[in-house]
């Protein structure tokens, strides 16, 4: 965790930083206090299919007529249930999918339909002070559910807010996605501020470069739950940083310094170049960020208790990395699957087809003592969760 040996100095750095940042939010922190993090990737071991399986719990998601999965956004975890955003592509319909910890099917909440607690689009979704609360950026507002998923209340929110997350005192942090509903030239920045009642509170974090305004899309990923209470962790791709934020201040914990690394300068002016359409740029500006050979983006963080965990794309391979005082420990994984953080210590891993997985025992694995975990999997099975053990991956 954060207040542990392996990342002990973050509190210093907080109170270091945090006047600087309340002066003028864009203002950097002096480097020399922000611990930097250098991704050394020559000694990896490469991860077997049969060790990941032996540090997780696999879990079959029931298939039955409203609870079929196409594509998944999002899974959160919380109690004894899990929560799956789900779209079908050939129809652009957006639900939330509730099932419980063994993936028996509870309920579905889907977009455009009659009545309380309806929602047009789903940009996200997360558990706040035991309520589910889905963001509608098209209609800027929040729906709240209980756990079970039965409508409670609603709320309009000042800004169209792509990714949210929320604190115990009801206030909330928006990002916006680098482009979404920029009215005033100078609010240049990913993460604003909300409060309980959807109204803007003037508080401004991590900017991102003027190129990409009024550029419609999202560069980083979720907010990551931290294993101190009321906190979360944010990973920024252009300043190649690891955030913590708090219901007061996002403050800078971690730089990163990755594998041919683009510094920011750098990745500025090689977006600079793109032809200036929006097509066009959006076009040449995924593929950069997309390419093999860029580290792109930190697509889970965790402040586990032994070290913060790191996973990322690269050169066409799944990275696990565990930086920690006594040395860093890279595992890598050639199985390129989405993940989604559950708390400090576990994350989702989508397995797609596991029907594939079943029928090629002889490629992935290496007896058949895992032979029976895909035995309930046949060719109409619904994509399956592995709840994978950050303690027991580096074991």
């Amino acid at each position: 965790m954060l207040s542990k040996p392996a990342v002990y100095w973050v509190p210093v750095i907080i109170t270091c930083v945090v006047l600087a940042l309340s002066g003028c939010c864009s203002e950097p922190a002096p480097p020399a206090t922000i611990p930097t993090i250098d991704i050394e990737l020559k000694n990896t071991t490469l991860l077997s299919l049969g060790h990941l399986l032996d540090a997780s719990q696999l879990i079959p998601l029931e298939l039955t007529d409203n609870s079929g999965l196409d594509y998944i956004h999002k899974v959160v975890a919380h109690d004894d249930r899990m929560y799956v955003f789900n779209e079908i592509e050939a129809s652009y319909d957006k639900s939330l999918v509730i099932f419980n910890q063994e993936g028996h099917f509870l309920k579905r909440l889907s977009a455009n339909t009659d009545g309380p607690g309806n929602f047009q689009f789903i940009s996200d979704f997360f558990v706040h002070n035991d309520n589910l609360e889905i963001i509608d950026k098209i209609r800027k507002k929040i729906i709240r559910f209980d756990l079970a998923g039965n409508y409670i209340d609603e709320h309009g929110i000042d800004l169209q807010c792509d990714k949210v997350l929320g604190f115990n005192d009801g206030t909330h942090i928006c990002f916006r996605a680098n482009a979404y509903d920029y009215s005033d030239d100078k609010s240049i920045f990913n993460l604003i501020y909300f409060d309980e009642k959807g109204k803007k509170i003037e508080k401004e974090f991590v900017p991102f470069p003027p190129i990409l305004k009024d550029r419609s899309f999202r560069i980083s990923e979720f907010f990551f739950p931290s294993s101190e209470p009321d906190q979360y962790l944010y990973s920024d791709f252009f300043n190649d940083t690891i955030y913590l934020c708090r219901k007061d201040a996002v403050v800078p914990a971690f730089l990163l310094n990755p594998p041919n690394a683009l510094d920011q300068r750098r990745k500025i002016e090689t977006i600079s170049k793109f032809p200036p359409q929006s097509q066009q740029f959006f076009s040449e500006f995924m593929s950069f960020i997309n390419s093999p050979e860029t580290f792109s983006k930190t697509e889970l963080v965790a402040d586990s208790k032994d070290g913060l965990f790191l996973s990322f794309k690269y050169r066409q391979l799944r990275y696990f990395y565990l930086h920690r005082p006594s040395g860093d420990q890279v595992l890598s994984f050639k199985f390129i699957t989405q993940l989604f953080p559950i708390d400090s210590e576990y994350f989702f891993m989508i397995i797609w087809d596991p029907q594939t997985i079943k029928n090629d025992y002889n490629s992935f694995f290496e007896n058949d003592r895992y032979r029976p975990v895909f035995d309930p999997f046949d060719d109409t099975s619904n994509p399956a969760l592995l709840k994978v053990s950050i303690q027991k991956l580096f074991e």
